[in-house]
């Protein structure tokens, strides 16, 4: 996680109620474009269209499909990967798939499954690691603006636009916040709950707001993984990246 971004907002107003507001029936009213604005667009997928998404996974993956034809994510894999982060991505998870089930059927699990969109842009292999293409209808994933999900992991502001930054930046300036952070790291927040609110309530933006790079910005997600849907299996045992002596 990173500290320190300058970023601005205000707490407790007026002003920022309207704001809440206008970005509700902003989403609500769907694309919208204006001066310095970046274009609203609800990133869900077309009806009845299935795609090739690219996941980098330990091979216990492909084990549980394996053995029970699905998979998802749990508590124990995610303490596993992350270990003294665990609790902290726990929570972020958590809070992904509550905003996603708004959108999307999520089927009760608590946590999502990563997916490039393109195999030029999938993480690469590493040692030990498993590199899956996989087939998903199009009921059974979500796309999302990654850049602006950088911003969710730090705490951070999404904004709509260029105006909308610089409006934020001043509240907090006027609050006395040197970034967006401070609400959630620190006791601060107590104080602002309103501001807290509105940096919350934008995260809601990484489903609806479209990056600055349609290509390397879009991630995808799901919340499960069937055995039908496996296209390529591509294995990275150890040794298997050493290049020649």
């Amino acid at each position: 996680m990173c500290n320190g971004r300058d970023a601005a907002k205000a707490c407790g107003t007026p002003v920022l109620e309207a704001q809440l507001r206008d970005d509700r029936l902003a989403i609500e009213a769907g694309p919208k474009e204006g001066k310095g604005e970046r274009k609203m667009n609800r990133m869900q997928i077309e009806e009845g269209k299935s795609r090739i998404l690219w996941t980098r996974q330990s091979p216990e993956l492909r084990r549980e499909l394996e053995r029970s034809g699905k998979y998802r994510v749990k508590q124990e894999y995610l303490e596993k990967k992350n270990g003294n982060m665990s609790g902290y991505y726990d929570r972020l998870y958590r809070w992904y798939t509550r905003a996603a089930s708004r959108i999307l059927d999520t089927g009760g699990a608590p946590y999502p499954i990563w997916f490039n969109l393109t195999e030029d842009r999938m993480l690469q292999p590493v040692e030990g690691s498993e590199i899956l293409a996989v087939e998903l209808p199009a009921e059974a994933y979500l796309l999302c603006n990654y850049e602006a999900w950088g911003y969710v992991v730090n705490y951070f502001y999404v904004a709509l636009s260029r105006e909308d930054e610089e409006r934020h930046r001043a509240e907090l300036r006027k609050n006395g916040l040197k970034s967006d952070d401070e609400l959630f790291l620190t006791e601060k927040g107590n104080f602002y709950p309103i501001l807290k609110r509105e940096v919350e309530k934008s995260w809601e933006r990484i489903f609806t707001l479209r990056p600055d790079d349609t290509e390397r910005g879009v991630a995808a997600t799901s919340w499960e993984l069937r055995s039908e849907w496996i296209r390529e299996v591509r294995s990275y045992e150890k040794g298997a990246l050493d290049g020649p002596e």
